[in-house]
């Protein structure tokens, strides 16, 4: 079993779920219609977390890897400094997980990877 083990420290606090995406109007031949949008704050933790998970330079054997595995288990244990009591962090997973789903489709080129495969997180 081929298994992928990777620290990822960042410096600002972890992007919830609850101010991870907005909503707002938008216009299409003068029509309104609601458009979500990723938070500067998500945006900036992604590439943070980005910028990490290019430094692994991960080669073709992992590419192969990830487009020929049909499930996915994910680990995420966060280490918190401050508010462990009241961090909801099942709130705080979906960042990260977008934000690796996007490293292995978009960077890496496997495009047929995204969440639905993980079957365990």
């Amino acid at each position: 079993m081929k298994e992928l083990n990777v620290i990822i420290k960042t410096k600002s606090k972890i992007v919830s779920i609850n101010s991870l995406y907005g909503v707002k109007i938008a216009y299409n031949a003068g029509r309104p219609y609601p458009q979500m949008y990723r938070s500067a704050s998500a945006m900036a933790f992604e590439r943070e977390i980005r910028d990490q998970l290019l430094a692994l330079k991960l080669g073709q054997d992992w590419i192969d890897f990830f487009r020929n595995t049909r499930s996915f288990s994910m680990t995420v244990n966060f280490i918190l400094r401050t508010g462990i009591s009241r961090r909801d962090v099942s709130n705080m997973d979906k960042a990260l997980i977008d934000t690796v789903t996007r490293f292995i489709h978009d960077d890496l080129g496997v495009d047929t990877f995204d969440d639905s495969l993980f079957a365990d997180v």
